[in-house]
């Protein structure tokens, strides 16, 4: 297994760190030493109802700290528009029975950890305790953003319809050139080492061990499944097709170094850890590939129309008392 180096970075060096990763996250609830009744009350004090879910004025003080820290405005109001959002969005999710596992959580914790250096979850709770910042509500702020995900991805796949001629008109109003224009179609096997719930971190250790022996088993996509049986609760997903402009830009990176019937390095998911083999790349041509990234466009414009529209529509519905 590959051992990492611990990096410890500094005061300076966190903050950076960590604003830069978590521009779609939120943190509040400081730690409070005890300064008598009236700060308790003061910090507990109801600020605003959300259809009757309670915003407190710690809520609204540690989103503060959080926008300061992500260098967007930093103003109260601008901390309460944004807790309001975020109320709204778990109580649509809960709405349409959406909800986020613990499991995803963790997985998401852990990656973040790893993404800024703290190395840990236990050493991002204390990196963000010595700034006042309780893990236990990032993790909140994390479930409201991945469950506004999969609503989006619900109502996106129900409302809304990319078609070809509208990826067409897009090209010809950008200018868009399909001569010379070239891409990358991958064809991929997805391994997935499943992680059970609840899983210690020397049983994440020993799963994360196997994934990284079967990163490097894998000669040839005919030998995948052969290698996967060989280790327990291991699934496999074939024939998974995507163009470079679909994958995430680190993901794409990555894989244009693999070569053909060799695997990328795992990956740690919500389900335990993903191995991603590469079957076959070809290149495209032309419009097929000049229209790839001007479809992948209008897909994220259409996300954050959607996003503004509801968020729009559930305010209007909503009943907000601002105290």
């Amino acid at each position: 297994m590959t051992k990492h180096k611990t990096f410890r970075p500094s005061l300076l060096q966190f903050d950076k760190l960590l604003g830069a990763v978590l521009c779609l996250f939120a943190v509040v609830f400081p730690v409070f030493a005890h300064h008598g009744g009236a700060l308790a009350q003061s910090v507990h004090k109801i600020a605003v109802l959300v259809n009757n879910d309670v915003i407190s004025e710690r809520d609204i003080d540690q989103r503060v700290r959080l926008l300061r820290l992500t260098g967007r405005p930093a103003s109260r109001d601008a901390a309460i528009e944004e807790l309001v959002d975020e109320r709204l969005k778990m109580q649509e999710a809960e709405r349409l029975g959406i909800s986020v596992s613990q499991e995803e959580l963790d997985a998401q914790l852990s990656a973040l950890a790893q993404r800024i250096g703290a190395g840990s979850v236990s050493s991002l709770r204390s990196a963000l305790g010595q700034r006042g910042l309780n893990l236990e509500t990032l993790t909140n702020r994390y479930r409201a953003d991945l469950a506004w995900r999969d609503v989006l991805r619900q109502q996106f796949n129900r409302n809304v319809r990319i078609r070809e001629q509208d990826v067409l008109a897009a090209m010809e109003e950008r200018g868009e050139e399909t001569e010379g224009a070239t891409t990358t179609e991958y064809t991929l096997q997805v391994l997935t080492v499943v992680v059970p719930p609840g899983a210690s971190s020397a049983d994440i250790a020993r799963r994360q061990n196997d994934a990284e022996r079967i990163q490097a088993a894998v000669t040839s996509c005919g030998r995948v499944r052969q290698v996967a049986s060989a280790f327990r609760d291991v699934s496999v997903n074939d024939g998974v097709t995507r163009m470079a402009s679909q994958l995430p830009e680190e993901l794409n990176a990555r894989l244009a170094e693999v070569r053909v019937g060799r695997a990328a390095s795992p990956d740690r998911t919500e389900d335990g850890f993903s191995v991603i083999v590469v079957c076959n790349k070809r290149e495209v041509s032309g419009a097929e590939a000049a229209s790839q990234p001007v479809e992948t466009e209008l897909r994220a414009e259409e996300g954050q129309l959607l996003s503004r529209r509801l968020i729009r529509d559930l305010r209007s519905d909503a009943l907000i008392e601002y105290r």
